[in-house]
């Protein structure tokens, strides 16, 4: 692996707002996820691989939450038996169906069980999965004493949309957010939220790079639903074959060299996997190829670029 070498967590009174190359997500550590087939990456075997994988090559960051399976089971049984640690992103699960007496209580319950579930007395970010929980009361002074308590360094909300985020970074504390943002999806810059994040000094991780696996897919295997991506997808990779560069490189250029995104968050379904897109990091990609992937990714309608407007079960014969 090529990542350059990072220190290692030691506390999260060392958080630093220096960008990093990515955050490892673990959602396929605890569940299926995504559009590519199943792999192993949930069994302990590929768990195990992918983690060490991560830890050898000077990755940081993880990034999971107690909606995703076992992840947060997994990892923490892992780094108890290699006596290894990573910086920590976990979410709050949805409160939707608690009641405002009961809410407070329940953000005290979900990080005690995030927080013996990885096996550590604190971890560096936490997150509202659920951007409008952040907006109660009750939620946003439970995560604050959490943090006046050293068991989170920063507490924000994972959002989807650029009026989610402008509503969150008026809560008090705000320390994170979680956005969706690729090539296909520059909403967030246009807002000029992911710059007035960075003057705040609030960290900025984005998610869907790879629109779940999409954009990594050849055209020709993409399920119906989404075959709108299939020349957009060919003009991206017609762009990085002339630039001699890969696809990865290019989609992850077009998201780590925004000012202001602290950590491009990335899910893999092997080690070797995560080996090829800590090589794609590597590098920079030139403006003039960025603003032209930018205006590809421009024509493609928000029903195609939205995983929450696919399907919610993709045909079985993706």
């Amino acid at each position: 692996m090529t990542i350059a070498e990072r220190t290692p967590p030691s506390g999260p009174t060392l958080l630093s707002t220096d960008a990093q190359p990515f955050t490892l997500g673990t959602a396929q550590l605890g569940m299926p996820y995504g559009l590519t087939r199943p792999s192993a990456a949930g069994s302990a075997a590929g768990v195990a691989a992918i983690l060490g994988a991560a830890r050898d090559g000077g990755i940081v960051w993880l990034d999971t939450a107690r909606a995703y399976g076992q992840s947060e089971e997994r990892i923490g049984r892992w780094m108890a038996a290699e006596g290894a640690s990573f910086r920590i992103v976990s979410k709050l699960p949805s409160l939707e169906a608690i009641a405002e007496s009961e809410a407070a209580a329940a953000v005290t319950a979900a990080l005690d069980q995030t927080l013996t579930s990885l096996g550590v007395a604190s971890i560096d970010v936490y997150l509202a999965h659920r951007s409008a929980d952040l907006l109660r009361a009750p939620v946003a002074a439970a995560l604050r004493e959490a943090r006046e308590q050293g068991r989170i360094s920063l507490f924000g909300a994972s959002v989807y949309e650029p009026d989610e985020m402008a509503q969150v970074m008026r809560v008090e504390g705000l320390g994170a957010v979680q956005i969706p943002f690729s090539v296909f999806n520059r909403a967030f810059h246009d807002a000029g939220l992911i710059a007035a994040a960075a003057e705040r000094g609030i960290l900025v991780f984005a998610r869907s790079v790879f629109l779940q696996g999409a954009l990594l897919m050849a055209p020709r295997d993409l399920p119906p639903f989404l075959l709108g991506l299939a020349k957009p997808i060919e003009r991206l990779r017609l762009l990085a074959a002339e630039a001699k560069i890969t696809l990865p490189q290019l989609l992850i250029a077009s998201v780590k060299q925004v000012p202001g995104i602290f950590s491009p968050v990335l899910g893999v379904d092997s080690a070797s996997q995560l080996c090829e897109l800590a090589q794609a990091i590597d590098g920079e990609v030139s403006h003039e190829l960025l603003e032209t992937a930018t205006r590809v990714g421009r024509d493609v309608s928000r029903a195609l670029s939205d995983p929450r407007r696919w399907p919610k079960t993709p045909p079985a014969s993706r």
